[in-house]
């Protein structure tokens, strides 16, 4: 309210940085602070559903990847 958040990106990434400390964990919370941002702006239900869409393409790029399969030999010298 206070923050002047107006997508669920602003929440979880720029307020409180969660994006960038854990990003499997904010997607996890992404439908309820999109459902509580809806509740306190009196957004619809599309809304929601269109703010957790967008957040996720977003949170997905911070995920973590394995850097080799383990059927790849490691690399030692």
């Amino acid at each position: 309210r206070n923050e002047m958040a107006y997508m669920v990106e602003d929440v979880l990434a720029r307020r409180m940085r969660i994006l960038f400390i854990d990003a499997q964990a904010a997607i996890e919370m992404s439908a309820t602070v999109a459902e509580l941002m809806a509740h306190e702006s009196g957004k619809s239900a599309e809304w929601v559903e269109e703010q957790i869409s967008a957040f996720k393409l977003i949170a997905n790029q911070y995920l973590l990847k394995p850097s080799v399969r383990s059927e790849e030999p490691l690399l030692t010298n």
